[in-house]
């Protein structure tokens, strides 16, 4: 079963292969890929996992952010307790 996590102040953590929420109405669902490390600052890779995105995706669905971007909420997979 999987659950959401929302972030107060939207700067909850991710790292790579989390599912998160770029968008506080939960409507930009997206993968982080991967974190590109660099002398001038971190690239964030996120792939999109809604058909429409607000930002800019290339043909694969991917979308770079120069620096965290915000995340507001993150969907992780929760085990149902056995009874």
């Amino acid at each position: 079963m999987k659950k959401i996590i929302e972030y107060k102040n939207a700067d909850g953590p991710c790292k790579v292969g989390d599912t998160v929420f770029l968008g506080p109405n939960f409507t930009e669902k997206a993968e982080l890929l991967t974190i590109r490390k660099s002398e001038d600052g971190d690239t964030y890779v996120f792939k999109s996992l809604v058909s429409e995105s607000i930002y800019g995706t290339d043909s694969h669905g991917v979308t770079p952010f120069f620096g965290k971007p915000y995340i507001y909420a993150k969907e992780i997979e929760v085990k149902e307790e056995q009874l």
